[in-house]
């Protein structure tokens, strides 16, 4: 079959060159730094040797690319494009977007339609945009694009050292090919730090990158093809202008250049801007840009981005026709090799983190001594900051200022004695009950942990969150209330307790970073991240941590797997440090429960395509990586455990829980002659737990009542946990993991979520007599026992779920009633919930305990529910713990699990309690 014949035959006959392979090779010699043919003899400027950005892969060592075929370079099409009138293509560009006619795959033109209103017109707008072009660029107008008129313009731009120093540019890389002045693949792009995008383009091409079609068409010329980058427009923005308003300005001048340079498929050139009128109503489609830039900030689900590389095999160049079948070669192998794990993070490797950080900084190295201990502090302000007061004076000030109505202002939450601050930007507030108060934070930070004795949050400019749906905030902040609050958020944390401070934002940053605090900027690496951090000195000790982290989730949505990773680290990360318990992977953990249980009730209900591993968002990677699920073969014999999905592999492995061997008899549930509706088959769950036991290396085993957790109590799961229903989508842009940690965290047993869901989202069991009015149910090693009557319970069934009081509030309905204040059990609550057999009305009740032995499990359940590793939890006072002797690889790494074979307690010093 010949190549034509596999692909579209494009709508116009491309023109080939006539010179045969032997003339292109009896011109002057090619010079790869200045990218044209020159005499021999010729040495290059060192100025342009130095700093010009063109790029070539010949130097590296050559591993020759898995290409489908071997194409001649004389078999590929010329790029013959004429440069069109910038302004007609502005004008036409901006009729599309405030038109109602629509792409396959659609975008938001709110932004667009309120600048353009902002403006006063198109006009205004096209103007402000077109002046941002440089001069040499707008001389290109009716020109033919030729690889001589690009490199004469990269050639002037080199000489200029400075180029791309000013921020927002767009730039252009033509590929030019060595021996052959007529090749040339235009790519655009654009970037907010350019010195900084171009260098990572230039590392991905040294390094042989095929990640994208840009990438891949270098790296297939065998080092013969160059990447040449000259710089399109310089857009100067005011100082804190909204985030939505450079997006719009860049993707229009990004989208007009792929126009202008016809450097994407044909097929969308011709849906925005229609036929082509300078190459005979057709477009080149030799281009290397995959996706229109109006699309970007949209949220993509995967399958829609393949819909969008299935117009690029129209393409007259056969090579860029091969690219949607490399595209999916090369996800497949990169999930392979990429499945992130945690690796244990506690204070030790808290504290090496923090040393080496500082130690990559001369200033801070010279200012604190190499022996000091992390933990060595320095003295905290002895005057405290009233903080009703600074809220009044403050608020007065803002309101003077701007006029603002007295009600828009929202007080911080927290005490300037606690130890750590949070510091948001504009994000949704929730109401919260505290006491007989009601308090004011963003969702999840309560659930958390974080509270008014052990923290103190607030937002950066003291305002509730205001949002306008499909729109932008049109007046940025202004320089003087930015001074404003610039001086009273600094002289707030002066005058606290304040050790560790998280910004969370560039506006908090903006605010609460001190002018002379770059000095003391380092880089801290937590789970394979980067994150800022800022180190406040006093007298050789540290005073304060400035650390840069993410927003706190608003919603639940598939794109925000990596925020949420973050988000653990940085609250992980402060706590240790801190010696404070909060549950710092909420976020994390409530993603996962909330795509896994959604994406299969999607699946099942919705039509959604079977999921393959590469379709898997980030977060669920993380999370089966910590379950031992780290290869595509692994996840491939998950789905078939499963009966065929992937999704619903992921529930059930969600399900299941590790429940030992209790000495006191459990009873199990007998098979029902009809299969229940909606219920997990048994076989399924064995399957799925047979792999799980054999990949994690464990014994772990379901509870016996699992298969009695059927689809509709997970749809009653998602319920109660606030699992938004709205499409969720995975981030346009490419997927990044965290790297794989170190094999010693694989080796360190913790109660992952896997046991944590079933807890947080409940379970049901089976009721067992216990007495004439009690009712007990055996959970994992717990008994729990309900007052009522057998008899009242339809159908024996109990749902169990755990409740948990924020830190340092006694629950209400505390299950373990002898708990003392210091005891985590005193947050715990065992809700219980039943259908009574005669009326049919739910009925709660919460279970209760008076002994010693629940107590001591209590407390293990909590430290669980937070997340901390089974090593930790077996050392503090009144606990319980039970290793499985099989667990042999856990108990040699880790000695001190060695008592609790079999199971143990540990009396009010910490010390072991062996089980009778």
């Amino acid at each position: 079959m010949s190549l034509a014949s596999q692909h579209e035959v494009p709508s116009r006959q491309p023109y080939y060159r006539e010179e045969s392979e032997g003339q292109r090779r009896n011109l002057r010699r090619y010079c790869p730094v200045c990218c044209q043919f020159v005499p021999a003899g010729h040495t290059c400027h060192p100025t342009i040797v130095e700093n010009f950005p063109a790029v070539a892969v010949a130097s590296r060592n050559q591993v020759p690319p898995k290409v489908l075929r071997n194409i001649s370079q004389d078999r590929l099409p010329v790029f013959q494009v004429v440069f069109p009138n910038l302004r007609t293509v502005m004008n036409q560009l901006l009729n599309f977007i405030l038109s109602d006619r629509r792409l396959e795959i659609d975008f938001d033109r709110a932004p667009y339609k309120s600048i353009v209103k902002a403006l006063r017109g198109q006009n205004n707008f096209i103007d402000l945009a077109y002046e941002a072009i440089l001069p040499e660029i707008k001389g290109l107008q009716g020109k033919l694009i030729t690889t001589q008129e690009l490199h004469k313009i990269r050639l002037m731009q080199s000489s200029i050292l400075t180029i791309w120093d000013d921020p927002y540019a767009g730039y252009l890389d033509f590929v030019t090919h060595v021996h052959d002045l007529d090749y040339l693949r235009p790519y655009v792009g654009q970037a907010g730090i350019p010195r900084e995008r171009l260098s990572q383009h230039h590392t991905a091409i040294r390094n042989g990158s095929e990640r994208t079609l840009h990438y891949w068409i270098i790296k297939i010329g065998h080092g013969l093809r160059v990447a040449n980058f000259i710089r399109l427009w310089t857009m100067t923005f005011p100082a804190n202008i909204d985030n939505l308003v450079q997006l719009v300005f860049e993707n229009f001048l990004e989208m007009t250049f792929c126009r202008a340079f016809q450097s994407l498929p044909s097929s969308i050139l011709e849906d925005i801007f229609g036929p082509c009128p300078e190459n005979n109503g057709h477009y080149s489609g030799m281009g290397l840009n995959v996706m229109p830039p109006l699309l970007q900030g949209k949220k993509i689900a995967p399958m829609l981005r393949s819909q969008c590389v299935k117009p690029i095999a129209q393409s007259p160049d056969p090579e860029i026709c091969e690219w949607p079948s490399i595209r999916v070669s090369r996800v497949e192998e990169n999930f392979q090799r990429a499945l992130p794990t945690r690796s244990h993070m506690g204070k030790k490797e808290c504290h090496e983190a923090l040393h080496k950080a500082i130690q990559q900084n001369s200033h801070l190295e010279q200012s604190l001594p190499l022996s000091m201990e992390v933990d060595d502090w320095a003295q905290p302000e002895e005057e405290i900051v009233e903080i009703e007061t600074w809220f009044q004076t403050i608020t007065t000030r803002l309101q003077v200022m701007d006029g603002a109505a007295e009600d828009s202002y929202i007080r911080p939450v927290g005490s300037c004695k606690a130890a750590i601050g949070v510091i948001i930007d504009n994000t949704p507030f929730h109401e919260y009950s505290s006491g007989s108060a009601t308090v004011n934070l963003p969702w999840g930070m309560q659930e958390s942990g974080f509270n008014q004795s052990n923290s103190l949050i607030w937002s950066y400019n003291l305002q509730s969150y205001v949002q306008i749906p499909k729109s932008f905030q049109a007046a940025p902040p202004r320089l003087a209330d930015i001074r404003v609050l610039r001086e009273a958020t600094q002289a707030l944390i002066r005058g606290s307790h304040l050790r560790i401070v998280i910004i969370c934002g560039d506006r908090a940053e903006q605010v609460a970073i001190p002018d002379d605090a770059e000095s003391k900027r380092v880089e801290i690496t937590l789970q394979g991240r980067k994150y800022n951090v800022w180190v406040e000195i006093q007298q050789s000790r540290i005073r304060r941590l400035f650390i840069r982290s993410r927003q706190p989730l608003s919603r639940l949505c598939a794109t925000q797997g990596r925020q949420a990773f973050d988000l653990t680290n940085v609250f992980r990360f402060s706590s240790i440090m801190m010696d404070i318990k909060i549950f710092g992977g909420f976020y994390e953990s409530a993603l996962s429960v909330s795509l896994i249980v959604r994406k299969w009730t999607d699946e099942r209900d919705n039509g959604l395509p079977r999921a393959k591993p590469a379709d898997l968002e980030p977060i669920l990677k993380v999370w089966l990586a910590n379950r031992s699920f780290q290869s595509h073969e692994d996840l491939d014999r998950l789905t078939k455990a499963a009966g065929g999905s992937l999704r619903y592999g992921l529930l059930v492995l969600s399900l299941i829980q590790p429940k030992e061997k209790h000495s006191t008899r459990v009873r199990k549930i007998h098979p029902s002659i009809q299969r229940r509706r909606g219920a997990i088959p048994r076989q399924v769950i064995d399957d799925v737990k047979s792999l799980w036991t054999e990949l994690a290396g464990q014994s772990g085993v379901p509870s016996e009542e699992a298969d009695d957790v059927g689809e509709d109590d997970i749809e009653k799961a998602a319920e109660e946990f606030a699992i938004s229903k709205e499409p969720e989508y995975v981030a346009s842009g490419a997927i990044q993991n965290p790297e794989i940690s170190d094999q010693d965290g694989l080796d360190r047993p913790a109660p992952c979520f896997d046991n944590r869901l079933v807890w947080l989202l409940g379970t049901k069991y089976k009721g067992a007599k216990s007495g004439e009015n009690n009712v007990r149910m055996y959970v994992r090693h717990m008994s729990v026992i309900i007052p009522c009557k057998i008899s009242e319970i339809q159908n024996r069934d109990v749902w169990i779920k755990a409740e948990l009081s924020p830190i340092g509030e006694r629950h209400p309905n505390v299950f373990a009633t002898t708990a003392r204040e210091s005891d985590p059990a005193s947050r715990l609550a065992i809700r219980c919930s039943f259908r009574h057999s005669n009326s049919g009305q739910t009925k709660v009740v919460y279970a209760r305990t008076l002994t010693r032995s629940m107590l001591c499990k209590a407390n293990t359940l909590v430290d669980e529910l937070n997340g901390d590793d089974f090593v930790e939890i077996c050392q503090r006072p009144r606990r319980f713990m039970y290793v499985d002797r099989r667990c042999t690889r856990q108990i040699g790494a880790h000695p001190k699990l060695r008592p609790f074979i079999g199971g143990a307690y540990t009396d009010d010093n910490g010390e072991v309690l062996f089980c009778s």
